[in-house]
Protein backbone atom coordinates (compact mmCIF):
# COMPACT_ATOMS: atom_id res chain seq x y z
CA UNK A 1 0.00 0.00 0.00
CA UNK A 2 2.66 2.46 0.69
CA UNK A 3 4.05 1.99 -2.55
CA UNK A 4 1.02 3.58 -3.98
CA UNK A 5 1.22 6.43 -2.14
CA UNK A 6 4.95 6.98 -2.79
CA UNK A 7 4.02 6.71 -6.55
CA UNK A 8 1.15 9.63 -6.38
CA UNK A 9 3.54 11.81 -4.17
CA UNK A 10 6.30 11.43 -6.80
CA UNK A 11 3.85 11.93 -9.75
CA UNK A 12 2.27 15.41 -8.31
CA UNK A 13 6.41 16.29 -7.11
CA UNK A 14 6.81 15.53 -11.13
CA UNK A 15 4.59 17.97 -11.98
CA UNK A 16 4.30 21.30 -9.77
CA UNK A 17 2.07 24.37 -10.54
CA UNK A 18 2.58 27.82 -9.26
CA UNK A 19 -0.04 29.20 -6.52
CA UNK A 20 -3.49 29.89 -8.51
CA UNK A 21 -2.15 27.54 -11.43
CA UNK A 22 -2.72 24.08 -9.78
CA UNK A 23 -4.94 22.67 -12.33
CA UNK A 24 -3.87 19.41 -12.83
CA UNK A 25 -2.70 19.12 -9.49
CA UNK A 26 -6.37 19.37 -8.63
CA UNK A 27 -6.85 16.62 -11.03
CA UNK A 28 -4.14 14.49 -10.12
CA UNK A 29 -5.57 14.76 -6.16
CA UNK A 30 -9.71 14.12 -7.57
CA UNK A 31 -8.46 11.21 -9.98
CA UNK A 32 -7.34 9.87 -6.78
CA UNK A 33 -9.88 10.14 -4.59
CA UNK A 34 -13.16 9.32 -6.96
CA UNK A 35 -11.38 5.87 -6.60
CA UNK A 36 -11.75 5.94 -2.67
CA UNK A 37 -15.02 4.73 -1.71
CA UNK A 38 -17.88 6.24 0.21
CA UNK A 39 -16.42 10.13 -0.25
CA UNK A 40 -18.22 12.75 -1.72
CA UNK A 41 -15.44 15.15 -3.57
CA UNK A 42 -16.06 18.79 -4.78
CA UNK A 43 -13.42 20.45 -6.98
CA UNK A 44 -13.19 24.35 -7.60
CA UNK A 45 -13.45 25.98 -4.55
CA UNK A 46 -11.19 28.94 -4.13
CA UNK A 47 -10.11 28.47 -7.23
CA UNK A 48 -8.28 24.96 -8.00
CA UNK A 49 -9.27 23.45 -3.91
CA UNK A 50 -10.50 20.49 -3.65
CA UNK A 51 -12.84 19.31 -0.83
CA UNK A 52 -13.79 15.35 -0.05
CA UNK A 53 -16.13 14.32 2.94
CA UNK A 54 -16.72 11.09 4.35
CA UNK A 55 -19.90 10.60 6.08
CA UNK A 56 -20.50 7.90 8.66
CA UNK A 57 -24.27 8.66 8.66
CA UNK A 58 -24.19 8.97 12.48
CA UNK A 59 -24.10 11.70 14.40
CA UNK A 60 -20.67 13.14 15.24
CA UNK A 61 -17.43 15.18 15.24
CA UNK A 62 -16.70 17.08 11.76
CA UNK A 63 -12.62 16.68 11.76
CA UNK A 64 -11.34 18.61 8.80
CA UNK A 65 -7.45 17.67 7.75
CA UNK A 66 -5.65 20.43 5.06
CA UNK A 67 -3.01 20.14 2.32
CA UNK A 68 -1.50 22.16 0.35
CA UNK A 69 -2.06 22.16 -3.45
CA UNK A 70 0.64 24.61 -4.80
CA UNK A 71 4.52 24.25 -5.41
CA UNK A 72 7.56 26.98 -5.41
CA UNK A 73 8.82 29.18 -8.27
CA UNK A 74 12.51 27.66 -7.70
CA UNK A 75 14.24 25.52 -10.26
CA UNK A 76 14.80 21.85 -8.57
CA UNK A 77 18.30 20.68 -8.53
CA UNK A 78 17.96 17.32 -6.71
CA UNK A 79 18.61 15.15 -10.18
CA UNK A 80 15.78 12.96 -9.32
CA UNK A 81 14.20 10.50 -11.44
CA UNK A 82 11.14 11.84 -10.90
CA UNK A 83 12.07 15.68 -10.95
CA UNK A 84 10.25 18.55 -11.70
CA UNK A 85 9.11 18.86 -15.11
CA UNK A 86 8.03 22.15 -15.47
CA UNK A 87 10.85 24.84 -15.60
CA UNK A 88 11.40 26.90 -12.32
CA UNK A 89 8.85 25.31 -10.44
CA UNK A 90 9.30 22.62 -7.88
CA UNK A 91 7.82 20.96 -4.35
CA UNK A 92 10.43 21.93 -2.24
CA UNK A 93 7.82 22.82 0.65
CA UNK A 94 6.83 19.38 0.72
CA UNK A 95 3.55 20.42 -0.41
CA UNK A 96 2.91 16.93 -2.40
CA UNK A 97 4.39 14.92 0.61
CA UNK A 98 1.04 16.53 2.56
CA UNK A 99 -1.76 15.85 -0.31
CA UNK A 100 -0.54 11.90 -0.27
CA UNK A 101 -0.91 11.82 3.60
CA UNK A 102 -4.25 12.72 3.40
CA UNK A 103 -5.07 10.49 0.51
CA UNK A 104 -3.82 7.61 2.37
CA UNK A 105 -5.85 8.52 5.12
CA UNK A 106 -8.94 8.53 2.67
CA UNK A 107 -7.41 5.22 1.60
CA UNK A 108 -8.00 4.12 5.09
CA UNK A 109 -10.78 5.22 6.47
CA UNK A 110 -13.45 2.99 5.12
CA UNK A 111 -11.70 0.34 7.25
CA UNK A 112 -11.99 1.73 10.42
CA UNK A 113 -14.80 0.27 12.20
CA UNK A 114 -17.72 2.05 14.12
CA UNK A 115 -17.23 5.92 12.88
CA UNK A 116 -19.28 8.04 13.71
CA UNK A 117 -19.29 12.09 12.85
CA UNK A 118 -17.95 13.38 9.20
CA UNK A 119 -14.29 13.25 7.92
CA UNK A 120 -13.35 16.21 5.51
CA UNK A 121 -9.66 16.60 3.91
CA UNK A 122 -9.25 19.76 2.38
CA UNK A 123 -7.11 20.10 -0.17
CA UNK A 124 -6.07 24.43 -0.20
CA UNK A 125 -4.96 26.17 -3.47
CA UNK A 126 -2.40 28.72 -3.18
CA UNK A 127 -1.00 28.66 0.29
CA UNK A 128 2.55 29.99 -0.87
CA UNK A 129 0.82 33.74 -1.72
CA UNK A 130 -1.54 33.73 1.54
CA UNK A 131 -5.10 33.66 -0.82
CA UNK A 132 -5.69 30.18 -1.10
CA UNK A 133 -7.52 30.20 2.78
CA UNK A 134 -9.27 33.64 1.99
CA UNK A 135 -10.33 32.23 -1.01
CA UNK A 136 -12.13 28.90 0.06
CA UNK A 137 -13.74 30.41 2.71
CA UNK A 138 -15.41 32.88 0.49
CA UNK A 139 -16.67 29.58 -1.65
CA UNK A 140 -20.20 28.90 -1.31
CA UNK A 141 -19.39 25.53 -0.73
CA UNK A 142 -17.66 26.68 2.34
CA UNK A 143 -20.61 29.17 3.43
CA UNK A 144 -21.65 28.55 7.32
CA UNK A 145 -19.02 25.80 7.58
CA UNK A 146 -18.51 25.37 11.41
CA UNK A 147 -16.59 22.00 11.74
CA UNK A 148 -15.56 21.10 14.95
CA UNK A 149 -11.89 21.27 14.59
CA UNK A 150 -9.12 21.72 11.59
CA UNK A 151 -5.92 20.13 11.46
CA UNK A 152 -2.91 20.64 9.47
CA UNK A 153 0.32 18.34 9.21
CA UNK A 154 3.61 19.79 8.03
CA UNK A 155 6.97 18.12 7.53
CA UNK A 156 9.82 20.06 9.71
CA UNK A 157 13.88 19.68 8.51
CA UNK A 158 15.69 19.61 11.28
CA UNK A 159 13.61 17.01 13.62
CA UNK A 160 14.29 13.21 13.94
CA UNK A 161 12.29 11.69 11.46
CA UNK A 162 7.99 11.53 12.42
CA UNK A 163 8.52 13.30 15.90
CA UNK A 164 5.74 15.72 16.10
CA UNK A 165 6.32 19.40 16.97
CA UNK A 166 3.92 21.64 18.41
CA UNK A 167 3.35 24.33 20.67
CA UNK A 168 -0.45 25.92 22.48
CA UNK A 169 -0.89 29.63 21.17
CA UNK A 170 0.84 31.46 18.34
CA UNK A 171 2.73 28.68 16.27
CA UNK A 172 3.89 30.47 12.73
CA UNK A 173 3.73 34.67 12.97
CA UNK A 174 1.72 36.93 11.27
CA UNK A 175 3.25 38.50 7.99
CA UNK A 176 2.81 40.76 5.17
CA UNK A 177 5.25 42.28 2.04
CA UNK A 178 4.59 45.73 1.77
CA UNK A 179 5.77 48.47 -1.16
CA UNK A 180 6.06 52.04 -0.69
CA UNK A 181 6.39 54.27 -3.78
CA UNK A 182 7.42 57.64 -4.21
CA UNK A 183 7.02 59.97 -7.17
CA UNK A 184 8.89 63.52 -7.42
CA UNK A 185 10.23 65.23 -10.54
CA UNK A 186 13.09 64.42 -12.10
CA UNK A 187 16.21 67.24 -13.12
CA UNK A 188 19.54 66.95 -14.30
CA UNK A 189 22.14 65.52 -12.73
CA UNK A 190 23.98 68.55 -12.17
CA UNK A 191 21.10 70.79 -10.60
CA UNK A 192 19.23 67.98 -8.22
CA UNK A 193 18.07 70.55 -6.15
CA UNK A 194 15.52 71.99 -9.18
CA UNK A 195 13.39 68.66 -8.66
CA UNK A 196 12.10 66.59 -5.60
CA UNK A 197 13.83 63.48 -5.09
CA UNK A 198 12.26 60.47 -3.26
CA UNK A 199 15.44 59.60 -1.63
CA UNK A 200 14.99 61.12 1.66
CA UNK A 201 11.80 59.91 2.24
CA UNK A 202 13.14 56.23 0.96
CA UNK A 203 15.96 56.47 3.21
CA UNK A 204 13.75 57.62 6.01
CA UNK A 205 10.85 54.93 5.95
CA UNK A 206 13.43 52.13 5.45
CA UNK A 207 15.48 53.60 8.86
CA UNK A 208 12.45 54.26 11.08
CA UNK A 209 11.05 50.99 9.79
CA UNK A 210 13.41 48.73 10.85
CA UNK A 211 13.66 50.58 14.19
CA UNK A 212 9.95 49.69 15.06
CA UNK A 213 10.49 46.35 16.56
CA UNK A 214 11.91 47.87 19.49
CA UNK A 215 10.05 50.98 19.80
CA UNK A 216 6.81 50.08 19.12
CA UNK A 217 6.19 46.77 19.73
CA UNK A 218 5.44 45.88 23.66
CA UNK A 219 7.39 43.75 25.91
CA UNK A 220 6.18 40.11 25.75
CA UNK A 221 5.39 40.28 21.79
CA UNK A 222 7.93 40.12 19.13
CA UNK A 223 7.91 41.15 15.39
CA UNK A 224 10.44 42.10 12.85
CA UNK A 225 11.17 44.40 10.05
CA UNK A 226 13.05 43.22 6.73
CA UNK A 227 14.82 45.48 4.40
CA UNK A 228 14.02 43.44 1.29
CA UNK A 229 15.19 46.17 -1.08
CA UNK A 230 15.32 49.78 -2.16
CA UNK A 231 14.92 50.61 -6.02
CA UNK A 232 15.30 54.56 -7.28
CA UNK A 233 16.95 55.27 -10.92
CA UNK A 234 19.40 53.31 -12.78
CA UNK A 235 22.92 54.03 -14.89
CA UNK A 236 21.71 57.38 -16.37
CA UNK A 237 24.07 59.37 -15.16
CA UNK A 238 22.58 62.87 -16.74
CA UNK A 239 19.48 62.10 -14.45
CA UNK A 240 18.05 62.88 -10.61
CA UNK A 241 15.33 60.17 -10.54
CA UNK A 242 11.89 61.24 -9.81
CA UNK A 243 10.72 57.66 -8.75
CA UNK A 244 11.83 55.06 -6.26
CA UNK A 245 10.11 52.07 -4.00
CA UNK A 246 11.43 50.95 -0.63
CA UNK A 247 10.36 46.89 -0.20
CA UNK A 248 9.49 45.61 3.21
CA UNK A 249 8.51 42.28 4.95
CA UNK A 250 6.79 42.80 8.08
CA UNK A 251 6.26 39.87 10.95
CA UNK A 252 4.63 39.54 14.63
CA UNK A 253 3.55 36.75 17.01
CA UNK A 254 0.41 38.31 16.40
CA UNK A 255 -2.25 39.82 14.08
CA UNK A 256 -2.89 43.33 16.08
CA UNK A 257 0.68 43.79 16.09
CA UNK A 258 1.19 43.08 12.36
CA UNK A 259 -2.17 45.51 11.73
CA UNK A 260 -0.03 47.90 14.15
CA UNK A 261 2.86 47.94 11.89
CA UNK A 262 1.01 48.04 8.93
CA UNK A 263 -0.81 51.14 9.76
CA UNK A 264 2.45 52.51 10.89
CA UNK A 265 3.82 52.12 7.52
CA UNK A 266 1.12 53.78 5.64
CA UNK A 267 0.91 57.00 8.17
CA UNK A 268 4.64 57.45 7.61
CA UNK A 269 5.02 57.35 3.77
CA UNK A 270 2.08 60.13 3.76
CA UNK A 271 3.96 62.35 5.79
CA UNK A 272 6.83 61.88 4.39
CA UNK A 273 5.32 62.67 1.29
CA UNK A 274 3.45 65.24 2.21
CA UNK A 275 6.26 67.20 3.83
CA UNK A 276 8.76 66.44 0.33
CA UNK A 277 5.58 67.45 -2.05
CA UNK A 278 6.04 64.00 -3.20
CA UNK A 279 3.22 61.52 -4.29
CA UNK A 280 3.00 58.19 -3.07
CA UNK A 281 1.11 54.65 -3.12
CA UNK A 282 1.46 51.82 -0.17
CA UNK A 283 0.08 48.12 -1.34
CA UNK A 284 0.56 45.12 0.74
CA UNK A 285 1.04 41.55 -0.27
CA UNK A 286 1.20 37.96 0.70
CA UNK A 287 -1.03 38.60 4.30
CA UNK A 288 -0.97 35.85 6.31
CA UNK A 289 -2.39 36.06 9.91
CA UNK A 290 -1.08 34.56 13.03
CA UNK A 291 -1.84 30.42 13.04
CA UNK A 292 -3.00 29.61 16.68
CA UNK A 293 -3.37 26.43 18.16
CA UNK A 294 -6.18 26.71 20.13
CA UNK A 295 -5.51 25.46 24.10
CA UNK A 296 -8.14 22.52 24.49
CA UNK A 297 -7.61 21.10 20.81
CA UNK A 298 -3.55 21.43 21.61
CA UNK A 299 -3.89 19.97 24.87
CA UNK A 300 -6.06 16.94 23.82
CA UNK A 301 -3.92 16.45 20.76
CA UNK A 302 -0.86 16.18 22.82
CA UNK A 303 -2.14 13.63 25.43
CA UNK A 304 -3.31 11.78 22.86
CA UNK A 305 -0.21 11.81 20.82
CA UNK A 306 2.06 11.02 23.57
CA UNK A 307 -0.88 8.28 25.17
CA UNK A 308 0.13 6.59 21.21
CA UNK A 309 3.96 6.51 21.61
CA UNK A 310 4.47 9.29 19.18
CA UNK A 311 7.67 11.60 20.11
CA UNK A 312 6.35 14.84 21.10
CA UNK A 313 8.57 17.82 21.55
CA UNK A 314 7.21 21.67 21.98
CA UNK A 315 8.84 24.49 20.94
CA UNK A 316 9.69 27.59 23.67
CA UNK A 317 8.50 30.16 21.08
CA UNK A 318 6.63 30.57 17.53
CA UNK A 319 8.12 29.51 14.07
CA UNK A 320 9.24 32.87 12.26
CA UNK A 321 7.93 31.97 9.62
CA UNK A 322 4.18 32.23 7.94
CA UNK A 323 1.70 29.72 6.62
CA UNK A 324 -1.74 30.65 5.44
CA UNK A 325 -3.52 28.70 7.49
CA UNK A 326 -4.67 31.05 10.49
CA UNK A 327 -7.35 32.16 8.60
CA UNK A 328 -9.54 29.33 9.01
CA UNK A 329 -9.52 29.87 12.86
CA UNK A 330 -12.10 32.04 12.55
CA UNK A 331 -14.71 29.41 11.73
CA UNK A 332 -13.05 26.28 13.88
CA UNK A 333 -10.55 25.79 16.48
CA UNK A 334 -7.04 24.75 14.53
CA UNK A 335 -4.10 23.23 15.19
CA UNK A 336 -1.03 23.22 12.92
CA UNK A 337 1.80 20.28 13.99
CA UNK A 338 5.11 19.94 12.25
CA UNK A 339 6.17 16.28 11.97
CA UNK A 340 9.77 16.00 11.32
CA UNK A 341 11.32 14.87 8.11
CA UNK A 342 15.11 14.65 9.03
CA UNK A 343 17.91 15.77 10.79
CA UNK A 344 19.86 16.02 7.81
CA UNK A 345 16.86 17.28 5.57
CA UNK A 346 17.98 20.14 3.37
CA UNK A 347 15.76 23.52 4.70
CA UNK A 348 12.36 24.41 3.44
CA UNK A 349 12.19 26.06 0.08
CA UNK A 350 15.98 24.83 -0.59
CA UNK A 351 16.07 23.92 -4.54
CA UNK A 352 17.56 20.35 -3.38
CA UNK A 353 14.61 19.69 -0.68
CA UNK A 354 12.48 16.73 -1.07
CA UNK A 355 10.09 15.19 0.96
CA UNK A 356 11.09 11.66 2.54
CA UNK A 357 8.98 8.64 1.27
CA UNK A 358 9.39 6.91 4.61
CA UNK A 359 7.24 10.00 6.26
CA UNK A 360 4.21 9.40 3.90
CA UNK A 361 3.30 5.95 6.49
CA UNK A 362 4.23 7.77 9.57
CA UNK A 363 2.56 10.78 8.57
CA UNK A 364 -0.67 8.49 7.60
CA UNK A 365 -0.43 6.76 11.06
CA UNK A 366 -0.86 9.95 12.53
CA UNK A 367 -4.01 11.16 11.04
CA UNK A 368 -5.54 7.76 11.56
CA UNK A 369 -4.79 8.05 15.34
CA UNK A 370 -6.49 11.55 15.80
CA UNK A 371 -9.72 10.57 13.23
CA UNK A 372 -9.77 6.84 15.64
CA UNK A 373 -9.99 9.25 18.48
CA UNK A 374 -13.02 11.64 17.62
CA UNK A 375 -14.99 9.01 15.82
CA UNK A 376 -14.46 5.97 17.46
CA UNK A 377 -15.89 4.45 20.52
Amino acid sequence: MNDVFTELRRNIHRHPERSGEETGTARIITDYLSKCPGWEVQTGIGGYGVLATWRSGKPGDHTVFRAELDALPIQETTGLEYASVNPGVGHHCGHDGHMAMLCGLAARTPAIGGLHGCISLLFQPAEETGQGAAAMLRDEAMKDWHPSRIIALHNTPGHPLGQLICREGVMLVASTGVSVSFQGTSAHAAHPELGKSPWRALQTLADQALQWPSTLVPLGNSAKVTLAGINMGGPHYGTSPAAGTVWLTLRAYQTETLNMLKNQVAMLAGQLAAGQELRYEVNFTEEFEATVNQGSLFREIRDLAKAAGFSWVEPDRPWSYSEDFGRFGRIAPTLFMGIGSGEQQPALHASDFDFPDELLAMGIDVLETIVQNYHTG
